[in-house]
């Protein structure tokens, strides 16, 4: 111990350190998030994740129907440079009664195909629906690619009768990998 604290001292005394321990003290390590629609073209790819219709599609809308697929990219950085990649889908469907202001979403999020330091990022995942409207998630924090995740968030959105009202909902991944700075994103649903 007194050998340690004395090369310590002896470096201070100096005005320098190591050269590995400075660089060690400079790094940036840090967490950066996309999303990206599923391309049309690579809808065969991944049947699982493509919303259900008569032919397989990355979008589905109808009056009372919506899905959409998209892709999420996680890239582990360090001093700006990739040491690591997680990618996954992100499934979006919902269903609407004519006859209720109360509905549900599910949400399906593919396991992660992980690389290089991408192993041990937790995800968070929620969701939001503005002003009047009410949007609760059940869906935990989990860790990429330790399995797909699969939950749903549940609406309810009071419009008087005869009245019209649009809402976008609003979802945000937050991502932390232990020794690197946070990532997240946000993106709109287009229904």
């Amino acid at each position: 111990m007194r050998a340690v604290a004395g090369t310590a001292v002896a470096f201070a005394m100096l005005g320098s350190l190591p050269t590995g321990a400075a660089q060690a003290a400079d790094q940036k390590r840090e967490i950066k998030v996309t999303i990206d629609p599923v391309a049309k073209a690579a809808a065969s790819g991944d049947d699982a994740a493509l919303c259900t219709s008569t032919v397989p599609r990355t979008e589905v809308w109808a009056r009372t129907h919506s899905c959409q697929t998209v892709n999420a990219t996680v890239n582990v950085l360090l001093n700006g440079r990739p040491v690591g990649m997680a990618k996954f889908t992100v499934q979006h469907t919902m269903d609407l009664d004519i006859e209720s202001t109360k509905f549900a979403e599910e949400v399906k999020i593919g396991k992660a195909r992980l690389s290089g330091e991408a192993r041990g990022i937790t995800a968070s995942f929620g969701a939001s629906c503005g002003s009047g409207c009410s949007a609760k998630d059940n869906i935990s924090p989990f860790v990429l690619g330790s399995s797909a995740k699969t939950g749903k968030i549940d609406y309810s959105n009071p419009v008087g009768q005869g009245k019209r009202e649009k809402r976008t909902t609003g979802y945000r991944f937050s991502l932390v990998k232990p020794g690197y700075s946070p990532g997240s994103v946000a993106y709109n649903s287009p229904f």
